[in-house]
């Protein structure tokens, strides 16, 4: 008896509470109800970019690590497990960035581009990243995605 009058009043205060919303929130609900299949393809691309990411890890990890070690020096001379694992973030992480058509769009979940990837490198090792030239980073490119 008392569930049937208190279940009238809980629906008439969630609907009262939605009608709120509505009117407060009108422009952006309406932005939102006008871009829904823009919105949901961000998300299935954001899904299938964490899923399956554009650029992968090809050849034998510690192969690399080790011609790294010796072609360049450091920091990789000195880096451990973890630092590893950063810098291999760096190159093949998959990233929330800025969403190219609009700030109130979601983020888009994208890897770095090779001009991103520099910078960051730049920035977290500074030597000898920092003085790398054109030639030296092509090299170093080719030695980070190459297969073997």
């Amino acid at each position: 008896m008392f569930l049937k009058k208190l279940l009238p009043r809980i629906f008439l205060l969630f609907a009262g509470l939605v009608l709120f919303l509505m009117v407060t929130q009108k422009d952006k609900l309406e932005y939102a109800l006008s871009n829904f299949s823009r919105v949901i393809s961000l998300v299935t691309t954001n899904i299938q970019t964490q899923m399956d990411p554009p650029r992968k890890f090809f050849g034998n990890r510690m192969q690399k690590e080790d011609s790294l070690k010796m072609y360049v020096g450091e920091p990789f001379m000195s880096f451990g497990v973890r630092d590893w694992e950063e810098f291999w973030k760096i190159i093949y992480g998959v990233y929330s960035k800025e969403n190219p058509e609009g700030p109130s769009f979601i983020p888009l979940c994208r890897q770095l581009d090779q001009e991103e990837m520099q910078q960051e490198l730049s920035v977290k090792y500074p030597n000898p990243f920092s003085y790398f030239q054109d030639a030296q980073w092509e090299a170093f490119w080719k030695m980070i995605f190459s297969r073997q």
